[in-house]
């Protein structure tokens, strides 16, 4: 097989692979093999396209637009060095993972498909792999949505049967939808032969995107479709019977969900769809807290940022009280939830505005070279893809990037990029075969060593993950075999705090069983133990919070007050608002006999997160205590209005 054939195809394999595969062997079941799948393809094109260029080189297509890339990459590689965590900056934070090797991997696939597409047969290829691959991750969620699933997820974090198909989550999916939407569309529009096929991919996404009830996607895939056509103009009148058909359909299928989802209250799309643009409060109050958090970070580090996808680390110091309000202390936002705001605080502003200045000019370029096209399917492909990267970009203002989703959207822009290179001058063609044998060595060998290393680096994620769930697993038959596979994942994964804080969690619910049963001595063992894989997960992870409440709660179950007391007041200090620290803080400094302390850890506690039941009881007794009889009254109170409930 030819080189760039072989190397176009492999292309094709990320656009169908990434977006379907899941694991069910490792504890993410979702971003984790879908990046280490892309990695590894993108390493063999990498290798490929290099052996290309070293055997029979190709001119080297290459734009000023793609200078914006180097750039972003350069004050990427300043950030990861000044970042507040190295390993989360260079890998992404667990179950994200957008740090700088994948942002290396997005660019070196831009890139490759630059140099590859050439031809109007490989970009409708492209566009009908998108089109059919996304009509099968939607109807997968369809299953979902109407209680048809065959694999049983157990609890998720958001309401049971929306729809969130290979992705995991609806929000996740709602940025993947929409870019196979106008896909879609345009091949609908292109394709006399097979137009039913690519209508009902185009319904069957749009149904999906309607059952993951999230904003983010009904917001994205209506600007996608409406610039879509617009941009296809007056050609429309050819095709307004297919599209009058499918609207048909479309609306009595929605008039039917909608009529199902009423009965049940988390699927209701009416209910649904008037609370998304509900402002004032459920999830757009969060997220106006969220960005808030992200522009402190901005304000706080504006050149190179806290590190690319470490915001959940600086969230925990930048948080507002009122966001932690409105969760009740139950979360941490891990992400910004706007692409801009979460790339500004990651990365810092200049790197924010150098990739937002690429794509704005990308789909400019597009939309200007829709009369240049050769042809009427040209125009379309091109079309599609504007209108596809827009609707995707209007998605991510109040979404997620991931590499699920993020890969098509790079792949997509690169294959138009290399198709439209020779309509305008912008694009310049350099021939490799003047350059020098040993530079072209050097240079082709630092790539692959860097990819070698990415893609490396990801699968050995990837089989931590696995041996963190076999160490899961084996809890019910042995701590120490619990222990051995703990060790080898922590070993795979080092940078994620995650397993050695599971450990550590194992191994306090063996103290307590040893408390139980009277046994001092395993008492001993396992809560040092405990301490240990703490402190093991902390200095992976210095920054997360959690990982100290859980060090401070082991050494509370020690006796160990002091030592407790001193690692929450750490926490507090970075994260003031953390509702379990301040909490284990007031029971500690209350055995201390810290009273008036525990008082203001306990009060801000109660404030945040109600349900602390007993906490009303606890500050009666302690205000009497302190001789606060007006404050001890009024809980008491408290405590009686609740008990006649």
């Amino acid at each position: 097989m030819p080189q760039s054939v072989c190397l176009v195809w492999l292309i094709f394999a990320i656009l169908v692979l990434v977006p379907l595969v899941i694991s069910r062997v490792s504890f993410d079941q979702f971003d984790i093999i879908k990046v280490a799948i892309f990695k590894v393809i993108v390493l063999a094109l990498v290798f490929i396209w290099l052996s290309r260029m070293l055997t029979s080189p190709r001119p080297i297509v290459w734009s000023w637009r793609e200078g914006l890339l180097v750039l972003f990459l350069i004050l990427g590689v300043i950030s990861v060095l000044t970042s507040i965590h190295i390993p989360t900056a260079l890998h992404g934070k667990y179950k994200r993972y957008e740090g700088l090797f994948t942002f290396i991997t997005y660019f070196s696939s831009y890139l490759i498909a630059l140099q590859v597409f050439r031809k109007r047969g490989q970009v409708r290829t492209l566009m009908e792999v998108i089109s059919i691959t996304g009509a099968l991750v939607s109807l997968y969620g369809i299953l979902q949505f109407v209680g048809l699933d065959p694999i049983y997820w157990g609890d998720v974090p958001f309401e049971q049967r929306r729809s969130f198909s290979t992705f995991g989550n609806p929000d996740l999916l709602a940025g993947y939808l929409v870019l196979a939407l106008p896909c879609s569309l345009v091949m609908f529009f292109d394709n006399t032969n097979r137009r039913w096929l690519y209508g009902g991919a185009f319904f069957t996404v749009a149904v999906g995107l309607i059952t993951a009830l999230t904003r983010s996607g009904w917001i994205g895939g209506t600007v996608g479709i409406l610039m879509a056509l617009i941009l296809v103009g007056r050609a429309l009148k050819e095709h307004w019977r297919e599209l009058a058909a499918i609207g048909a359909v479309f609306a009595v299928v929605l008039v039917g969900f909608i009529t199902y989802s009423a009965s049940t209250p988390e699927l209701n799309i009416a209910r649904k769809f008037k609370g998304a643009f509900t402002l004032t409060s459920g999830t757009a109050a969060n997220r106006f807290e969220i960005w808030k958090a992200g522009g402190y970070m901005v304000r706080d580090r504006p050149l190179f940022g806290q590190g690319l996808d470490t915001f959940r680390l600086a969230s925990e110091k930048f948080e507002t009280k009122k966001y932690v309000g409105l969760v009740r202390g139950g979360t941490v936002s891990d992400n910004a939830h706007n692409y801009p705001i979460q790339l500004a605080a990651g990365g810092g502003l200049p790197a924010a505005v150098a990739i937002y200045a690429f794509f704005m000019i990308w789909i400019f370029r597009m939309v200007k070279l829709r009369p240049r096209a050769p042809d009427e399917s040209s125009r379309l492909y091109i079309i599609g893809g504007a209108a596809a990267a827009t609707g995707y970009l209007a998605t991510m203002m109040l979404g997620i990037s991931i590499v699920g989703a993020a890969s098509t959207f790079w792949l997509l822009m690169g294959a138009l990029s290399g198709y439209t290179s020779r309509l305008t001058p912008e694009y310049r063609f350099f021939d490799a075969a003047k350059w020098g044998q040993g530079a072209k060595m050097a240079a082709s060998l630092s790539l692959v060593l860097v990819s070698l290393m990415i893609a490396g680096f990801s699968v050995a994620m990837y089989i931590g993950d696995i041996y963190f769930v076999q160490g899961l697993k084996s809890q019910v038959r042995s701590i120490n075999e619990t222990q051995s596979y703990m060790d080898k994942a922590i070993s795979l994964y080092p940078g994620n705090g995650r397993v050695p804080s599971r450990l550590g969690q194992v191994y306090l619910n063996g103290a307590n069983q040893a408390i139980n049963a009277k046994n001092s001595e395993q008492f001993t063992l396992y809560i040092n133990k405990s301490i240990e894989s703490f402190n093991r997960a902390v200095a992976a992870e210095p920054l997360e919070a959690d990982y100290k409440v859980f060090l401070a709660n082991a050494y509370g179950n020690q006796g160990k007050l002091d030592e407790a007391i001193q690692v929450l007041e750490e926490v507090i200090e970075r994260r003031p608002y953390s509702v379990p620290g301040n909490y284990l803080a007031g029971q500690f400094k209350q055995r201390a006999n810290r009273k008036k302390e525990a008082i203001a850890h306990y009060e801000l506690s109660y404030e945040l997160s109600p349900q602390y039941m007993n906490l009303p009881s606890v500050l009666a007794q302690l205000y009497e205590e302190v001789g606060n009889n007006a404050k001890a009254a009024e809980y008491q109170k408290i405590v009686e209005e609740a008990a006649q409930q």
